[in-house]
């Protein structure tokens, strides 16, 4: 090939280069755009996957915000859970960014553990650091040893162990003590036989609570409305069934049995069964018409049902009438003189005396002072607080009853203090203690009464009784969320239980299922036909199910997102 020829083929190749070079350039910004692209996928990816649980909670908890009592603090979770997110989005976008590089020629992101990590450490800890420190400097936080000692004192166990498992029947065994032993105490189970009036918790039965605050009316020791303590009121023990109490001190009504070191068991045979039949039995109409302290009183004479009940053709209305006034006559109104202001920054005690039980009689009254059980005064005062940064508290007779500053967060609103004490036999007067502060007292009422004769025999009389036929519990079968037991109902009416009402619950007679029914305004219950039967009660735990299928779909999810970060990566 001569060079002319040569000359004219070489622009031809030239070209061929030059548009190879361009088309290669253009390859690589379209593999650039494409890199660029995965690499933003891969940020949108982890964005959603690092925020999708902050945003689920808020969601949850503003859809859940109108449900049991977090509707009275639902705006400051949901604030609680926007910061937390917040936080999280700064640490996305500012210490995230500085932690991490990318390898050439390859997408894939690597971190760079443990450098800049403690950084989410730091406000945490600040925040655990003035909050322990806040709470430790207030005197009535920190646990003195020898306290803590002497409440997990394995002696109370032992003594709790065996009177509840040594007892046949279901009733309950409580503890009860000092203000502060019985804080210590209130979810503290010694034994799984062992049956409590008390809880403390945020997940509690709102039927039960407004029947020990507004219903029954006991006293309230604590500035959280959410702790419910042992009571000492002598109907709510009888009417509860607390058979055995452990304490320090001779309990009144209550027998000892049994002692180690320090610590008594004692045991009282005039309290209720926790699971009975009746047909003594009144409408909620009739009960609500009860004033304080008849309408605590009625509770250990009759059991109230809802207001389509079956009352019995024996017990016609008048007869119940007449009932209901025979309560009514067994208490007297008295007069206690209290204070109308008090404005003290120290503790103060007083003795106010109490007119004699002759004395009155003797003046024309109705007492009737024959039979019964122990003595007992009934005291109810409003309280208005002067200093409502303060807490307001007044004993009587060792109870207390306690108004929360109305800045506490679990403001209790106590502003009506109820009492009920036993008397000692030819007692006179009563100590009150007056807590510092200043407040007005007004509307006080004061009332004596002797309580029913409650004790469970197998005579004829029994049968004219509000425990009528007692629910015989089997300690096999019974355990965990179920229990079962049998029954031999006299006549029929309505079988009755002190377990709070829950419409979880599951009732079987014989096999058969029974519509549950609310009793005592708060308790469950059921109609009950004579006979012998096999009685199931059966609690299913709400949202089980849903949450199982929940967890078994996030199961699955997990590793389906696990197999598709691999081909990712």
């Amino acid at each position: 090939m001569n060079r002319r020829v040569w000359n004219r083929q070489r622009p031809a190749k030239d070209q061929v280069v030059l548009e190879s070079f361009g088309a290669a350039r253009i390859g690589n910004k379209a593999a650039e755009a494409e890199r660029i692209w995965e690499e933003k996928k891969i940020r949108i990816w982890v964005w959603l996957k690092a925020l999708s649980p902050y945003i689920i909670t808020v969601i949850l908890l503003y859809v859940c915000r109108r449900q049991g009592e977090a509707g009275q603090y639902w705006k400051l979770i949901v604030q609680d859970a926007l910061l937390t997110l917040i936080c999280f989005i700064c640490y996305l976008t500012v210490v995230l960014p500085a932690q991490r590089r990318f390898k050439e020629d390859n997408i894939e992101i690597e971190y760079k553990s443990g450098k800049r990590s403690f950084l989410l450490l730091i406000p945490t800890v600040l925040m655990l650091f003035a909050f322990d420190y806040a709470y430790c400097i207030q005197e009535d936080r920190p646990v003195n040893r020898d306290f803590y000692e002497e409440a997990a004192d394995e002696d109370i166990g032992e003594l709790i162990t065996k009177a509840a498992q040594g007892e046949k029947g279901l009733y309950r065994t409580e503890q009860l003590g000092t203000d502060e032993e019985n804080a210590a105490n209130l979810n503290r189970v010694w034994d799984m036989d062992q049956y409590l009036t008390t809880v403390y918790s945020s997940s509690y039965n709102e039927d039960y609570r407004r029947f020990r605050e507004e219903t029954f009316g006991l006293e309230e020791p604590f500035r959280n409305y959410l702790m419910m303590s042992a009571a000492r009121n002598p109907v709510y023990q009888r009417f509860m069934g607390v058979k055995y109490v452990l304490s320090k001190e001779a309990v009144p009504e209550y027998e000892l049995i049994e002692s180690k070191g320090s610590w008594k068991v004692y045991q009282s045979d005039q309290v209720s069964p926790a699971a009975y039949a009746t047909d003594r039995v009144i409408t909620e109409e009739d009960y609500g018409e009860l004033e304080f302290p008849y309408n605590q009183l009625a509770l250990l004479e009759y059991a109230v049902a809802g207001e389509n009940a079956d009352v019995s053709a024996e017990r016609r209305t008048d007869d119940i009438s007449a009932d209901i006034k025979s309560v009514k006559g067994a208490v007297e109104q008295i007069n206690v003189e209290l204070p109308g202001m008090v404005a003290e920054e120290e503790n103060k005690k007083v003795y106010i005396g109490l007119p004699s039980l002759t004395d009155r009689v003797s003046a024309g009254g109705e007492a009737d002072i024959s039979g019964g059980g122990a003595r007992v005064l009934f005291l109810r005062f409003r309280v208005e607080n002067l200093r409502p940064r303060e807490d307001v508290s007044v004993w009587v007779e060792g109870i207390r009853n306690k108004l929360t500053a109305r800045s506490h967060f679990y403001y209790n609103g106590n502003t009506e203090f109820t009492y009920a004490a036993p008397l000692e036999e030819g007692q006179e007067s009563i100590e009150i203690i007056f807590g510092k502060g200043k407040y007005k007292i007004t509307d006080a009422e004061a009332f004596t009464g002797l309580l029913p004769e409650g004790k469970i025999d197998k005579t004829e009389n029994q049968k004219e009784r509000l425990y009528q036929s007692v629910f015989q519990i089997d300690r096999k079968q019974t355990g965990g969320k179920r229990i079962e037991g049998t029954i031999d109902v006299k006549r029929p009416g309505y079988f009755v239980t002190t377990i709070p009402y829950d419409e979880n619950f599951e009732i079987r007679a014989d096999g058969r299922q029974i519509q549950a029914e609310k009793v005592n305004t708060a308790f469950l219950g059921f109609k009950i036909g004579a006979g012998k039967h096999k009685v199931q009660i059966v609690y299913h735990a709400p949202g089980v199910k849903v949450g199982k299928i929940m967890s078994v779909m996030g199961l699955l999810l997990f590793v389906f997102l696990c197999r598709l970060q691999r081909r990712r990566y």
